[in-house]
């Protein structure tokens, strides 16, 4: 095989230290800003980082064993579109250097969110977090000088060195070439030329899975963030166990306790702190005369357990100590005129002003969160004085959270006792036996995998039927069943690959266009769309195999 020159090999080395540097870089950047706001979402970048980064290695091995045209500009798309265009420009460039030349120029911070809005959003308040953004745009302008370096190599080299000039010490260490069948290097290269040989059937192919890739993320990750917003009271507020009424079945469908169970709690053996919850349910006035319902969640200071852990810029605690105050969710304030600290809001015809402030915490049903004093939210809502609807509960260190959830229910067995864990799958499973959601999105996703295996499928087999004398020619001159095997398979991976790195790059871009959708794709989400990809395109390889294997060798010979 021809071999690439020493300064294109040089490049390519290049090329891959430098995507695998930004690929770090950006890794830190988040992982810091996940611990720093804390917000675990902005970990959803792992996955697709690490996967482009395999990919570009994967291409850059291919490049150089099979050097051509066709491997170039599949290496330099595979690493400038993500490592150039989304973690670079789009990332390092847009939502950091823009911000904070918009910032620097006088920008407000609520102009900055309407114009920068997105799930990784952040006001410019923490210099790592900034600088570390930018370090992504610096990589990405390193990364793409590269790859012009790269590109200007291969076409002054002719992209590769022949055998005829090496040395003659080489040459005649050179094992002799193989049919192209056997080996799987040579079936890789045969397989890419084939699959370029027809662009137009090759073009509709990866892009069916690149539609069924998008869709499946997209179902799926729409799932998770509605169960994640049905989780977050649960999950967002450091409580470790939870103690509720019998009736509990889910955070809206529940009963009271009698406030007497917080001091029961409190004295159980590794329990640090008990704390009460009520929760009740008005009506809110917004400001263009809409009524609509709010759950009103009343914590009690100075601990204020129940509150979410994650506050806006200026909000604290505190700020719910003076009387007829509450917090709004952040994400609700165009509901309510661009509310600010200090404005006044009606709930059930009785007023109470806006303190601050908190964020992580997304209603999943047709109402707004309210957090105020427990005192006022007994008033605001007409609660009972001496019943509370949790005891929320933190453990003394190095306790276990169910060798105390087994303690409480020996001392509460009137009550419900979860751990955090618990209560939140308890409040999923509610949500999807009371709602079609899951069977929806479920189904969403399924029949996104099957037409695209389908769609695999079809081209396979037809190339099959077009190519049907090429592969009885590779039988005629030695390839074997596994030669044959593997040529077809690679076929079907290099469109799993292609199409699940357009597809997941198109859902990243979906979903910072539209922040408002509730999409979370963990690292988890992403590895098992790729694994599903992977899957769905080697299964929709196995009629066009049965076709090749079953190939008599004398059609090469015949008219």
């Amino acid at each position: 095989h021809p071999r690439p020159s020493a300064p294109v090999v040089r490049a390519t080395r290049l090329v891959l230290a430098a995507a695998a540097a930004e690929t770090a870089v950006t890794l830190l950047h988040f992982v810091h800003g996940a611990r720093t706001y804390d917000d675990p979402g902005r970990l959803h970048v792992v996955g697709p980082a690490l996967t482009f980064l395999a990919v570009v290695a994967v291409l850059t091995w291919l490049f150089r064993r099979h050097p051509g045209r066709s491997t170039l500009g599949a290496l330099v798309v595979a690493t400038a579109v993500p490592f150039v265009g989304i973690f670079g420009v789009f990332h390092g460039g847009w939502s950091h250097a823009a911000k904070l030349a918009a910032f620097h120029a006088g920008a407000s911070r609520e102009a900055l969110e309407r114009v920068f809005a997105s799930a990784d959003f952040a006001q410019p308040d923490d210099a790592a977090f900034e600088v570390s953004g930018l370090l992504g745009l610096v990589a990405a302008a390193v990364v793409a000088a590269l790859l012009v370096r790269l590109v200007r190599e291969a076409h002054r080299g002719g992209g590769a060195r022949s055998s005829a000039t090496e040395p003659a010490a080489h040459r005649v260490a050179t094992p002799p070439s193989r049919p192209p069948g056997p080996g799987a290097r040579a079936a890789a290269g045969l397989a890419l030329r084939m699959l370029l040989d027809a662009p137009v059937k090759s073009l509709g192919t990866l892009l069916g899975v690149v539609v069924s890739v998008f869709l499946m993320t997209q179902q799926l990750s729409l799932l998770t963030g509605i169960l994640g917003r049905v989780t977050s009271f649960v999950t967002s507020t450091g409580v470790d166990v939870w103690i509720s009424s019998l009736a509990t079945e889910s955070s809206d469908a529940t009963d009271s306790v009698p406030a007497s169970r917080v001091g029961v709690a409190a004295e159980t053996p590794g329990v640090a702190w008990a704390a009460p919850i009520v929760q009740g349910v008005g009506k809110v006035t917004r400001p263009d005369g809409v009524r609509e319902f709010v759950k009103v969640m009343g914590v009690e200071a100075p601990r204020y357990a129940g509150l979410p852990r994650a506050l806006a810029p200026g909000t604290t605690p505190a700020s719910l100590r003076a009387s007829g105050r509450i917090f709004l969710n952040w994400n609700d304030r165009k509901s309510f005129a661009s509310a600010e600290p200090g404005d006044r809001v009606e709930i059930d015809g009785k007023a109470a002003v806006v303190a601050g402030f908190f964020q992580g915490m997304d209603p999943h049903s047709p109402y707004y969160y309210v957090f105020a004093n427990i005192d006022d939210a007994r008033s605001l809502t007409d609660y009972p004085q001496d019943r509370v609807t949790y005891v929320a509960v933190g453990l003394e260190p190095g306790e276990r959270a169910g060798d105390v959830k087994a303690r409480l229910e020996a001392r509460l067995p009137d009550a419900i006792v979860r751990t955090r864990d618990e209560f939140g799958a308890m409040e999923e499973r509610y949500f999807l036996v009371r709602s079609p959601v899951g069977l929806v999105f479920g189904m969403g996703s399924l029949v996104a995998a099957v037409i695209g295996a389908a769609i695999v499928a079809v081209t396979l087999y037809s190339t099959a039927v077009d190519r049907a004398r090429d592969y009885g020619t590779l039988k005629a001159i030695g390839a074997r069943r596994r030669d044959l095997l593997l040529l077809l398979l690679v076929q079907a991976w290099i469109f799993a690959a292609a199409g699940y790195g357009v597809g997941i790059g198109a859902f990243y871009v979906v979903r910072h266009l539209y922040p408002e959708l509730p999409m979370v794709a963990s690292p988890t989400l992403v590895l098992g769309v790729a694994a599903a990809a992977l899957v769905s395109c080697t299964a929709a390889s196995v009629a066009a195999i049965r076709r090749v294997l079953q190939l008599d060798p004398a059609l090469v010979f015949r008219s």
